[in-house]
């Protein structure tokens, strides 16, 4: 007989990883992150769960002390403890090529190990998902990771991520499929792609008036376009984009084809946000449901 896992979601956002969790069989008993209105999005589609808005990465021994009380009083004998965090990746993502800084990126993935050691006693499994850099060799080579194409789990965009913890990499690769392309995912929903759209762009910029236009280097266009038929690029807060290569036109992505790309169910909730801009940041930003529903898969015990 299988045992009930109960999760805890650190940096948890607006419930990627919780709402995969979820579809696994596991019961998210907290959440955890300082962005509010990401954590009112997760309130508002995990309304059984404990929530916390508190800065995580300060003093380490006050909120390990916490989680262990919390995991006292809310886990009965016999239940199965899965810790998960996804730290911010913004100062190491290539993504944001301005702010890199990996000094600074690392210090809360290296908090977040301090504080799984701290408690391991108190936790059956544990998972660390962020995005793969050189200065983490070392940490993948101390706790099982690895560096994942999520395209391979079925998720339909060309995102990589890091991932240490209790993972059975065996298990994983019973999981492996075939991921649907752009163009099927947007059948799926029933989204209509606007006509004369024929490939996706990650070459867009903001102008001053807040529109976007796509960049331009010695009056040469710059665009990265993929198919509409390949598996889409990796989902941010504002790339992808919709793009008339004929015209040079691009279209920002609808929220709810967004969430699609990043398997979000149909029925999620998006509105508690007090911006629409925050609120594709926060979807894009996400542990994409389907993997972190494989990953939770993968523990039980």
């Amino acid at each position: 007989m299988q045992k009930q896992v109960y999760v805890i979601d650190l940096f948890c956002g607006c419930g990627g990883f919780s709402t995969g969790a979820r579809q696994a069989g596991a019961k998210v008993i907290l959440a955890v992150d300082c962005w509010k209105e990401a954590l009112a999005v997760h309130e508002a589609n995990h309304p059984d769960t404990e929530h916390l808005c508190t800065t995580l990465g300060r003093d380490l021994d006050e909120f390990a002390c916490f989680i262990v009380g919390f995991i006292d009083l809310n886990v009965p004998p016999g239940g199965h403890v899965h810790l998960h965090a996804s730290p911010p990746c913004q100062l190491l993502s290539c993504v944001n090529t301005s702010k890199v800084n990996p000094v600074q990126g690392r210090i809360l993935v290296d908090w977040t190990i301090d504080l799984i050691e701290m408690i391991s006693s108190h936790i059956d499994t544990w998972t660390l998902e962020q995005v793969p850099k050189l200065i983490f060799t070392y940490l993948m080579q101390k706790y099982n990771g690895r560096v994942i194409h999520m395209q391979k789990y079925g998720v339909p965009q060309t995102r990589r991520r890091m991932l240490l913890g209790n993972i059975s990499w065996e298990k994983l690769e019973h999981f492996e499929t075939n991921a649907m392309n752009f163009k099927e995912v947007a059948d799926s929903i029933g989204f209509q792609i606007p006509a004369h759209v024929d490939k996706l762009s990650n070459g867009s910029s903001k102008r001053e008036d807040g529109t976007r236009s796509l960049k331009h280097a010695d009056g040469k266009v710059m665009v990265t376009e993929r198919s509409l038929t390949a598996i889409c690029n990796t989902v941010t807060g504002s790339n992808p984009t919709l793009y008339d290569s004929q015209n040079h036109k691009i279209q920002k992505m609808p929220l709810h084809l967004v969430a699609a790309l990043q398997t979000f169910p149909a029925e999620s909730k998006f509105d508690c946000a007090c911006a629409s801009r925050d609120t594709r940041r926060m979807v894009a930003n996400a542990v994409p449901p389907l993997m972190a529903s494989i990953l939770i898969s993968t523990i039980q015990p």
